[in-house]
């Protein structure tokens, strides 16, 4: 399967899904968004891009980055690398930046050696009651609502 070119982020994930005063994410040398800092309180997240092989037999998350280069300043900070999967090379650039109206997080995924995957997934995992009734939205998307109590079955879209 031909990823070609493809973009996922999430904006104000911090003032949509946190409403402090201030607050920033936590993120990992992998460029994954492990929590959130929130009026001096951690808050459990996890933001993550997923490549499955076919049948979800194995996936590739920002934890198997190679070929990993770092960049952080006070503002956030932009990792890169190289993820394989289902036989697949695709290069990942996560950005993190701080603005005004919260945290912004941008992800894009390319296609450098097509293999035989699932599709590039975003993986937002966040913790019902912290997040529950609150919404979120991507770029040039509508706000979506988050449930209020976490589903019998996660949902995988």
């Amino acid at each position: 399967m031909l990823i070609g070119r493809m973009t996922a982020g999430l904006l104000s994930l911090v003032a949509i899904a946190a409403p402090a005063a201030h607050a920033e994410l936590v993120v990992d040398d992998s460029g994954l968004v492990r929590a959130m800092l929130a009026d001096g309180e951690y808050v459990p997240a996890l933001l993550d891009i997923w490549i499955p092989a076919q049948g979800w037999s194995t996936r590739a998350t920002l934890r198997d980055l190679e070929e990993r280069d770092v960049e952080r300043h006070a503002q956030g900070g932009s990792w890169t690398g190289v993820l394989r999967s289902g036989g697949g090379r695709y290069s990942v650039n996560v950005t993190i930046s701080e603005a005004p109206d919260g945290a912004h997080w941008l992800a894009t995924v390319e296609c450098l050696e097509p293999g035989d995957v699932e599709g590039v997934h975003l993986a937002l995992v966040l913790p019902t009651e912290a997040f529950g009734g609150g919404t979120v939205a991507a770029p040039g998307q509508d706000e979506a609502a988050m449930p209020a109590r976490a589903p019998a079955e996660p949902h995988f879209y």
